[in-house]
């Protein structure tokens, strides 16, 4: 079974606004995902580390952008995200 790297985002945000799941919870479950065997996640090693960087303030998908245009080798990221331009990891855009 593959899973696409936009249902792995979507799981995540939907894990995150149910009852009873905290961040820790949902990092934990999508962690378990990524190693169920027969199970082919879509860029598994860079989802993997976007969710040892997620906390309270930055989310999985803000660090899966970082990530993505680190690899990409971009050299500098805008963003209009106060908190993942605290990061140092983007450079916060004026409107």
């Amino acid at each position: 079974m593959f899973v696409p790297l936009l249902v792995l985002v979507e799981l995540y945000w939907v894990l995150k606004s149910a009852p009873g799941w905290d961040a820790a919870k949902v990092h934990q479950a999508l962690g378990s995902l990524l190693e169920v065997e027969g199970i082919e996640v879509d860029q598994a090693p860079t989802i993997r580390e976007a969710l040892d960087l997620s906390s309270g303030a930055v989310g999985l998908a803000d660090n899966l952008i970082t990530l993505t245009a680190k690899t990409r080798g971009c050299s500098r990221l805008l963003t209009f995200n106060a908190r993942l331009a605290k990061t140092g990891r983007a450079t916060l855009m004026r409107a």
